[in-house]
């Protein structure tokens, strides 16, 4: 099986489905409609009744009875949106805004800007949703599949005062311009309109949901696989990182500093050790036989036993060999002379029933791990908590070379019981990372805020956590946090662009210099823009740059 299909089927079944943790149900999303002809005949209808309007006497019957049709056919489901809104109690919604907007211009005579405004303004939302439609295609091609985790996005606390802020500012630009600068009432009003229409929320954050999808397929690229972009953003809080090595078989090996024994030469107990280990698949076998530089003669072992967090029972030339931990040798009757016992990490050899000396290894951090825990620490982890397989001085001193808390041989629920307090304990607003590296199997959550599963591309089994890196180190994790990071200041460079032009819209108004459609042309094309610009956050692991980072080129060129 290729990756490519193995891929599919990770975020096709392995994930289980996630709610989103953002609703937008109470913003009156501009959506793609369903029935796209019915929309696109309906402005067809009003354009042409707004431009019989406009070859008619302005005044006349025929003349506003167009040109409320115009808006009518156009824009009538916005106003079903506001009576829906006044039932349900909650009148500062964007559809609200609109309609109270379209009522005010046809009342104060401004029908050609009502009509004009509410015809372009469904042009603009069509524009978004064709936009955002092309783009989620042109990602799944760029991958080849469709994965299936969500996009969805939350309005944050502070949108809700953001229509309540336009409609005052309204307020302050009617009295600006009907007292301070004398104009007529009808001027007045029109500046008026033009701030109440760029009060609604929407195109603030418009572009939020396409950017955190675009992110998502960016880091499906390189096989790193996010349940939801809900998952992803949890990554910005994280503050403290638990790193479980419990079942790595990556990494760097201990490494033997020593043989000791007064029965036969060092290489001899060396050699008789390596033999014994030859056929084992423990990291402690491992650093052993890497620590033997002669080939193993596989005729010399007549038979080896692995005994699970033990060590090994083996015969070589008729030899009975036993190598492995205190317990194995006090298991077996073997007496261990009291100056030879430590806390280090020691493998003792004992031959024929009898001790004959040990092997002292000394622990090392794995090859990524300290290279990774600085660059987390640079992202604002403050604490750092690892979980290892064995006990011992070596362990522990490693763990104090990372500066890092050590909980040692613990078992799934005690594991998941010091999550819980690591997690409780944190400040409110801060999360909990849980990164297993070399993970087999996770059929459910751990009470961590964030679960990162590092898996082999070939495992079938099940997976409940919020990421999959596949077949990637642990640099991954902090090359993910950090465009994460990355992609939240996208997507705060979007709002402050689009912010930018509702200001200049309130400043024009304020003026005198804007009408209705001018605002919607405005305040669309700056959320047209983000939507265009939200394609950047598909380079997940390229070069991150934002808008100052363009200025900054362009001011050196």
């Amino acid at each position: 099986m290729d990756l490519q299909t193995r891929l599919e089927q990770l975020t096709d079944c392995v994930f289980p489905s996630d709610l989103p943790d953002y609703d937008w149900s109470k913003m009156d999303l501009i959506r793609e409609p369903e029935q796209k002809m019915l929309l696109l005949i309906r402005l067809a209808v009003a354009a042409v009744l707004f431009a019989a309007a406009l070859f008619l006497p302005a005044g006349g019957f025929l003349y506003t009875l167009f040109l409320i049709l115009s808006v009518v056919v156009s824009g009538y489901d916005y106003i079903l949106g506001a009576i829906r809104s006044v039932i349900e109690r909650e009148p500062f919604t964007g559809s609200m805004f609109i309609s109270i907007a379209l009522i005010l211009a046809l009342g104060a005579g401004d029908r050609v800007d009502a009509a004009a405004f509410m015809i372009l303004y469904r042009v603009i939302g069509l524009l978004a949703a064709f936009i955002t439609t092309h783009t989620v295609r042109a990602l799944e091609e760029a991958v080849g599949e469709s994965p299936r985790f969500r996009s969805a996005c939350a309005a944050p606390s502070w949108i809700r005062y953001v229509a309540p802020i336009g409609l005052l500012i309204a307020l302050v630009v009617f009295i600006i311009q009907l007292w301070v600068a004398e104009s007529a009432p009808v001027l007045a009003a029109r500046a008026a309109l033009s701030v109440l229409v760029i009060a609604n929320p929407f195109t603030l954050m418009a572009s939020v949901p396409l950017t955190w999808l675009c992110a998502l397929y960016g880091a499906y690229v390189y096989k790193i696989l996010f349940r939801s972009s809900a998952s992803m953003r949890r990554l910005l809080h994280v503050k403290s990182v638990v790193l479980d090595d419990s079942s790595t078989d990556e990494g760097s090996l201990p490494k033997l500093v020593s043989v000791k024994s007064d029965k036969v030469p060092p290489e001899m107990l060396l050699r008789l050790a390596a033999y014994a280990e030859a056929n084992s698949e423990s990291r402690t076998a491992r650093a052993i036989l890497a620590a033997f530089h002669e080939e193993i003669d596989q005729k010399l072992i007549q038979k080896t036993l692995d005994i699970p967090q033990c060590g090994v029972e083996a015969y070589i030339s008729n030899l009975h060999l036993f190598v492995g931990t205190r317990e194995l040798m006090l298991l077996h009757g073997v007496s261990i002379p009291e100056e030879d016992l430590t806390d280090d990490y020691v493998v003792y050899v004992a031959v024929q029933g009898t001790y004959a000396g040990k092997l002292i290894l000394q622990e090392t951090a794995n090859d990524d791990t300290v290279g990774t825990l600085d660059a987390l620490r640079g992202l604002g982890v403050r604490t750092v908590t690892l979980f290892r397989p064995a006990q011992n001085e070596s362990v522990t001193s490693v763990a104090k070379s990372l500066h890092a808390q050590l909980f040692c041989k613990l078992t799934p629920e005690e594991k998941n019981q010091t999550l819980y307090k690591l997690q409780k304990g944190l400040p409110k607003g801060e999360s909990l990372l849980y990164v297993e590296r070399d993970c087999e199997v996770r059929e459910r959550r751990t009470p961590a805020d964030v679960n990162i599963c590092m898996i082999r591309g070939d495992n079938m089994q099940q997976f409940d956590a919020d990421v999959l890196i596949v077949d990637g180190d642990l640099h991954c994790v902090a090359e993910t946090m950090e465009t994460v990071k990355w992609v939240n200041g996208l997507c705060s460079d979007h709002q402050l662009l689009t912010a930018a032009a509702k200001l200049l819209l309130v400043v024009l108004a304020a003026l005198g210099c804007s009408t209705m459609w001018f605002a919607a042309v405005l305040d669309g094309a700056a959320m047209l823009t983000t939507l265009l610009l939200s394609v950047r956050a598909f380079r997940f692991r390229e070069e991150h740059k934002r808008i100052w980072d363009f200025a900054r080129i362009y001011k050196k060129v």
